[in-house]
């Protein structure tokens, strides 16, 4: 599997990155293990999992943290690993309420190092922001846990670009090594963004794109296969709510067209050019993938090996506006 070099840093990392949403809960301790077996195996590096992931689920928290810990203290693979996590999330029944706050903050990441098993997180994330706080105020938090040794790089998820901003300013200010990453939500499929259920999710907006390109901030791209929209529609199997109005669109209709061509003439399947789309960006992007099994996880090391070139992606681009 082609690795690749986070900008900002020297995380070199795997050209997609598992994540783990839902592992401990929907994905069984036992089929996550071999999961995680097989990532490295195939040359995969690079984790993902978030504080709050599996919280939904009545009964013991942030279980995905705490299987990835017992997957690395029985394998004793921590060093092939690159691991991300995240952490200031709001309660679920209180999504309102802000805890993207100095001391949830380090509540949250002194528990994800207990959980991981783990004295150091590779890359740490700001889960959602709290725009009540000044940016420079949170972003201390995050340089004091890097001086500990116990981040070893930081950056933001779900954070509007004025505040990505405001960060990029104090970082600068105060000679704080700032962020490195954007976690976003971005996909080839186009998001009908009035059909959110979460109003704290972002997406990936062409300013925030140029912006990245200007700063050399990395991207990870969440839900960066629309959830498998297009191969479902492609394979002709049905689309369930929520996901039908999120991506049922013109601009969709006019990929899903082209998807099936490509399929049929070149052999790339919809997940092949769906993860090419993004790791062929002119920013550094690792799409993030999730996988209810083995035979997905498969597929996708097989299509991690795709590129598109430039023509391809410049019609991907095209139909993309609509």
């Amino acid at each position: 599997m082609k690795k690749t070099r986070l900008q900002q840093s020297d995380l070199e990392v795997s050209c997609f990155c598992l994540g783990t949403a839902e592992m401990g809960a929907s994905v069984a301790k036992a089929e996550a293990f071999r999961q995680f077996d097989r990532f490295l195996e195939a040359g995969g590096n690079f984790i993902d999992t978030a504080h709050v992931y599996n919280d939904w689920v009545p009964g013991e928290t942030a279980r995905s943290e705490k299987v990835i810990g017992q997957w690395l203290k029985a394998s004793k693979k921590r060093n092939e690993v690159i691991l991300s996590t995240k952490g200031g999330h709001p309660r679920l029944e209180t999504m309102e309420i802000s805890r993207a706050v100095p001391e949830e903050i380090k509540k949250d990441l002194e528990e994800s190092l207990a959980y991981l098993g783990v004295d150091t997180i590779d890359l740490y994330f700001l889960h959602r922001d709290n725009i009540s706080l000044p940016a420079e105020e949170l972003l201390a938090v995050l340089e004091q846990a890097k001086r500990e040794g116990k981040i070893r790089y930081y950056g933001c998820s779900n954070w509007k670009l004025d505040r990505i901003r405001e960060a990029e300013e104090a970082a600068k200010k105060n000679g704080f090594s700032g962020f490195i990453c954007n976690q976003v939500m971005w996909s080839l499929a186009v998001v009908n963004e009035e059909q959110l259920t979460d109003p704290t999710l972002v997406l990936m907006d062409d300013e925030t794109l140029e912006y990245q390109k200007q700063t050399k901030m990395n991207t990870m791209a969440y839900t960066s296969l629309a959830k498998g929209y297009f191969s479902k529609k492609i394979a002709g199997k049905a689309i369930r709510e929520p996901n039908a109005s999120l991506y049922k669109n013109k601009a969709n209709d006019g990929l899903e067209v082209y998807l099936r061509r490509l399929e049929r003439e070149e052999g790339i399947s919809p997940m092949a050019a769906s993860m090419a789309y993004l790791m062929e960006q002119d920013v550094v992007t690792v799409p993030i993938i999730s996988f209810s099994s083995m035979g997905q996880l498969e597929e996708a090391i097989q299509a991690s090996g795709t590129t598109l070139g430039k023509a391809r992606m410049e019609t991907l681009e095209v139909l993309r506006r609509g």
